[in-house]
């Protein structure tokens, strides 16, 4: 089974290390061709990443918008940095620096053909998620820089005690990456709502869709009442893993087909334990239970199941140990 990265448009090298850890391939979605980072494009080159674009996209009026919103912000509210850092908690579309109010803003200063096109929701949420990965890449740099800075800590430290074995040094542990305050907590529903254009945009459809942010999850878990957990598994990082992945492909092909089946919530140690995957179920269509996010307060369509072999949708969640 082949998941689908969600809801970001950055795949960080942590995440892609655990990713590949798991599956063969893993498809992300990117609002625009000219911003794919140099990494991933290596990785898709290798077979690991399967990268997908909207068809029809005018990149040329996309990069336009974005550096409209780049001097927005600058004027505004001191960077984009400083628009996401603000964002925990706020009501996307709603607040003042939400992505409409800043295309209102903007179309204010353009033609009237101009400002018809921007309107184009798909749009609005390719813009918002370009913004988005400009700040998920530049947190991700600044996290692994200071997790550098942890680990020469700790190897001044244990110098300092006597322990002057330098190959102690490069076993040491930096902190865990994927924290609570990682990008996932930073306009939460707008990142879902936004990447959902995208995937209801994809005529290929996948019914396995993961995430590296526990915050994504949580309000996936606040937001519906049918996800059910049916699997906790231990990730190993050994290199001669296939049979270890295969074992999982059959698992998760096992859990989105069969109505009853044995919950495994237990996960057995592993050798070299890299994380965890938690997985969730939900008795429809992803298309539909993600549409949720475009049509807040109304609710999804309990009729609408999968038309393929599949009965289950399948969310995961990743995390580092």
């Amino acid at each position: 089974m082949i998941p689908v990265y969600f809801p970001f448009t950055y795949v960080s090298k942590q995440a892609a290390d655990l990713l590949s850890t798991c599956f063969d391939k893993t498809i992300v979605y990117q609002s625009s061709s000219n911003t794919i980072p140099e990494f991933m494009t290596k990785m898709a080159d290798q077979g690991f990443l399967d990268i997908r674009i909207p068809e029809n996209s005018d990149e040329e009026k996309l990069a336009g918008v974005i550096q409209e919103y780049k001097n927005w912000a600058q004027v505004h509210k001191g960077g984009k940095m400083s628009f996401f850092k603000t964002q925990t908690g706020t009501t996307p579309f709603y607040d003042e620096i939400s992505p409409h109010h800043i295309i209102s803003d903007i179309k204010k200063k353009q033609n009237n053909e101009i400002s018809e096109q921007m309107t184009d929701p798909v749009l609005q949420a390719r813009i918002f998620l370009s913004i988005a990965q400009e700040f998920d890449e530049n947190y991700w740099e600044l996290s692994n820089g200071l997790e550098s800075v942890s680990v020469m800590e700790k190897a001044l430290i244990e110098q300092i005690k006597g322990d002057n074995d330098l190959d102690n040094i490069n076993s040491l542990t930096p902190n865990q990456a994927l924290t609570k305050d990682e990008p996932g907590s930073h306009m939460t529903e707008q990142r879902l709502k936004s990447w959902t254009r995208l995937l209801i945009g994809d005529p290929e459809k996948s019914n396995f869709y993961i995430t590296t942010s526990r915050n994504v999850m949580e309000t996936l878990l606040e937001d519906s009442q049918e996800m059910e957990k049916v699997l906790i598994q231990a990730v190993s990082n050994n290199p001669d893993s296939d049979e270890w992945k295969k074992d999982l492909s059959s698992k998760l092909e096992n859990i989105s087909i069969h109505a009853v089946l044995e919950k495994d919530l237990k996960p057995l140690s592993v050798e070299n334990n890299a994380g965890f995957l938690t997985i969730y179920r939900i008795p429809r269509e992803p298309y539909d239970f993600f549409s949720w996010y475009l049509n807040k307060g109304i609710s999804p369509n309990n009729d609408k199941i999968l038309e393929t072999k599949e009965k289950y949708t399948l969310i995961g969640l990743m995390e580092m140990v």
